[in-house]
């Protein structure tokens, strides 16, 4: 008996014969994975694993998760039914999605992602070319190495030839200042040549950074996993890894355990997992990223080079880019002597900025010779991984992974949100799986325009998604192995894992003053956020998308309370809705406008700044241009009376917003509105909190927008700062800016230190001035200072933003008792 399948992805149907119930395929439309849903004969006998075919009571009652049957020849019988060629994929589809997770044993969960393993991937070993050309870019990038310790050869021969051939000079003049000129002469060569020799010869013996925490996987706690992990190497015919290690990168790698002494002797490899990266793959998709990985070491003699030309470029990087108190200690000592005596020590520092730029040289080639062939052989791992998870798979992985990247950004940005108010999320990957579902569509289709436009530069190591893309689909791979589970099967306990890769992360950053009891259950903290989302949904819906920080919001109280008479309020709130209704489209013309203007003097400060410091601008970094200071201040004036003028085309529609507002708060106060509000004393409390909060916001906005003014100035002239460290005008015009930004931070900062912080958080009794800034930075700090200020209007703004949100919602909700329907504002043009 025929059945109907249905695609997930595209609502696409098919049907196919009875004998592939329970089995899965490719949907002929959009390639992705179809589940065919068992009849009750199917099931039945299902209920009696065969051995070709061992599948769990767990499976047969989700067939969602049916592993153990997905053979790659039921998925091309399937496929061989409903189509006889591969049709093109429409950008953006996936392939393969995880399901739910499933409640597997660990028995139940071996013996799924072993059967589904089907066949083996063709083997080809790397061209005679192909070595060749490795080799010889290997050689040359030994050759650098070698072309540095000439350099320093050379040097020690030039100072030797020096102080042993040119002692006449100490000759030439017995007595009086020109024997002492005759012994500077001899000495500065000798005293640069030292420095030049101690900074050249210094790197040779850097250590690397110290690695960060991990924590390793053993075979008797993760049998899936290593078995797995086995399997894929069989399959590739790689070296399985010695260790497998954890921690909270979107990323996995396989590299050498013991760095150069495993690579010249022995396969000794550990495997890195990101637990961010299987939290949101399916185990096909994580299989492959796996079998990318395990791929470079199939390629044998190929990777161990590779290993080399990878350490010889970070140490050049190390040795162009590299900084230390060495380096501290040359600049500070030219700028505290005479001239007469520094000009010997800005000598030294000129030679060692040539010979750095002749080593940047050096670098910048080693990068473009090697580029091609590291390119070349992660194409030779992508093969590996479209052969065994297959090319619709491996275009999915690639989309997906960027998507998880975007929202793994997100989580932790999220987390610098909740570390503001004392909590800290447990679980950074389900932090991350949440926020995907939060990536808008118009974010999704630009991460795939981003790929379909991606082009690949002269020093990529790595190919352009784009290119990698099409190589896969040009192997036209069915793939050995096929799972819809999601990687989180894996995992004997995958949350504790994730909780402890995340306290690893938090580790790296606070270092071991973090205790394990500071960090916060992440479920409690998404169930927040979304609280704050539906607020947020809720002062669009109120505003029309018209609100701003710019300007304020007229209130006419501060602490509400129960109107006299109800009947005249509601009416005042119906008269607030209309009169907003019709102001709404001048307004949205005029505020565009004079977001203009405030743009114009904010970037005309900047530049009037930059202009008198006397340095070359930047002025790629700026909307406006200006050819003078007398410029900039008549842009600036100018602005300012646009924006004076413009006000009075915007205050109708800011003060009925606010006259709406305060209605509807009222209104809440009224007995009879309040009875049918659930929760009613909890939001009037609320409002009462709230209130304050926004008034001193609004009252005290144009002193924070002059914080913002004088952050953006000391921003501009900071950024100048790389190049012109000698330039005194604009070291002094950056101390004053500094004046500037400390004294209105300490203002700004007092004048919410009366006000209570109206959220919940982790430390009682907190004021908004505590919350906004623990402390002021010292006067002479320029990073501080910069990211206090920073972090002070960004948080002044986030509160603004987060009070009115929740009064919207409020409003809304006595707006909706009431009568009121949310107001359906024009569109704009």
């Amino acid at each position: 008996m025929p059945i109907a399948v249905t695609c997930n992805q595209c609502q696409f149907t098919v049907t196919v014969k009875d004998e592939l119930a329970g089995k899965q395929g490719k949907c002929p439309k959009c390639r992705s994975i179809m589940i065919v849903s068992p009849t009750t004969r199917t099931t039945q006998r299902a209920a009696d694993p065969s051995p070709t075919a061992p599948l769990s009571r767990t499976a047969v009652a989700r067939p969602t998760s049916d592993v153990a049957s997905a053979a790659g020849p039921a998925a091309r019988a399937i496929q061989s039914a409903t189509t006889s060629e591969r049709r093109p994929r429409s950008p953006g589809a996936t392939a393969v999605t995880p399901t739910a997770p499933v409640p597997l044993g660990r028995d139940q969960a071996l013996a799924q992602v072993l059967a589904g393993f089907h066949g083996e991937i063709p083997q080809r070993g790397p061209t005679p070319t192909y070595l060749l050309g490795i080799l010889l870019t290997s050689l040359f990038m030994v050759a650098l190495p070698v072309i540095y310790v000439a350099l320093i050869a050379v040097a020690c021969w030039g100072v030797y030839l020096h102080m042993v051939h040119d002692v006449g000079l100490l000759n030439l003049v017995h007595s009086g200042w020109g024997a002492v000129t005759m012994l500077l002469v001899y000495l500065s060569p000798l005293f640069v040549g030292g420095i030049l020799l101690v900074f050249m010869i210094k790197p040779l013996f850097a250590r690397p950074a110290h690695g960060r925490r991990t924590r390793s996987f053993t075979r008797n706690a993760e049998p899936v996993l290593f078995a797995l992990v086995d399997k894929i190497c069989a399959v590739v015919n790689a070296p399985v890894p010695k260790r497998i290690d954890v921690n909270c990168d979107v990323n996995a790698s396989a590299s050498f355990r013991r760095g150069w002494l495993s690579a010249i002797v022995g396969n000794d490899l550990v495997l890195t997992i990101g637990m961010p990266l299987a939290s949101g793959l399916s185990v096909q998709q994580f299989a492959g990223v796996l079998a990318h990985e395990f791929g470079h070491f199939s390629q044998g003699a190929g990777m161990r080079l590779t290993y080399v030309i990878r350490s010889i470029n970070f140490w050049f990087l190390r040795v162009v880019y590299q900084r230390d108190s060495w380096d501290q200690w040359l600049a500070n000592s030219a700028r505290g002597v005479d001239l007469r005596v520094a000009w010997v020590l800005y000598l030294a520092q000129l030679c060692v900025w040539l010979v750095r730029q002749l080593l940047w040289a050096l670098m910048m080639l080693g990068h473009v010779v090697t580029g091609f062939m590291l390119r070349q052989m992660e194409f030779d791992a992508d093969r590996y991984e479209a052969h065994l998870a297959g090319s619709d798979t491996f275009e999915s992985t690639a989309r997906q992974l960027m998507l998880l990247s975007v929202a793994y950004q997100g989580a932790q940005s999220d987390a610098g949100l909740f570390y503001r108010e004392g909590r800290l999320p447990d679980n950074l990957p389900k932090l991350m799986v949440a926020n995907i579902k939060q990536i808008p569509e118009e974010a999704r289709s630009k991460l795939n325009e981003v790929i379909e436009t991606s082009k690949t530069g002269w020093f990529d190591s790595h190919p352009a998604n784009k290119d990698r893309i099409a190589a896969a689909q040009e192997l036209n791979a069915a793939g050995v192995f096929h799972s819809t589970l999601p990687a989180r099967v894996l995992f004997s306990d995958f949350v504790a894992t994730s909780r402890g890769v995340t306290y690893d992360f938090y580790c790296g950053i606070f270092g071991s003053r973090l205790k394990p009891d500071e960090l916060h259950p992440v479920d409690d903290l998404i169930q927040r956020r979304g609280q704050d989302q539906q607020a947020g949904e809720a002062r669009k819906r109120f505003f029309g998308g018209l609100f701003n920080t710019l300007r304020p919001w007229p209130l006419t109280f501060n602490f509400p309370t129960a109107p006299e008479n109800a009947a005249a309020t509601k009416q005042q709130l119906d008269a607030a809705r209309r009169e907003m209704l019709a102001a709404a489209p001048a307004y949205r013309t005029a505020f565009a406008s004079y977001d203009d203007a405030d743009t114009t003097i904010v970037q005309s400060q900047q530049l009037a700044r930059l202009m008198t410091a006397r340095v070359r601008i930047q002025r790629d970094h700026f909307q406006r241009q200006y050819a003078s200071e007398v410029e900039c201040r008549e842009a600036r004036d100018m602005a300012a009376g646009t924006q004076s003028q413009l006000a009075a085309r915007l205050e109708p529609f800011e003060v009925s917003a606010g006259a709406r507002l305060c209605a509807a708060i009222e209104l809440l106060h009224e007995p009879r509105v309040g009875s049918r509000i659930a929760a009613c004393d909890r939001k009037r409390n609320e409002c009462s909190d709230l209130l304050p909060l926004v008034s001193k916001i609004q009252y005290g906005l144009p002193e924070i927008l002059e914080l913002r003014n004088a952050h953006a100035v000391l921003a501009a002239l900071g950024g100048h700062l790389q190049g012109n460290e000698k330039n005194e005008s604009l070291r002094a015009r950056i101390r004053a800016a500094m004046d500037l930004v400390r004294e209105r931070l300490l203002s700004v900062r007092a004048s919410f230190f009366h006000i209570p912080y109206p959220f919940e958080h982790a430390k009682e009794h907190l004021t908004v001035g505590e919350f906004l800034l623990a402390e002021v930075p010292m006067s002479d700090d320029l990073g501080a200072i910069y990211r206090a200020s920073d972090s002070l209007f960004a948080g002044v703004m986030s509160l603004y933003v987060r009070t009115i949100d929740r009064l919207c919602l409020i409003a809304e909700e006595v707006e909706a008792v009431v009568g009121f329907q949310p107001l359906d504002f024009p569109a704009a043009s």
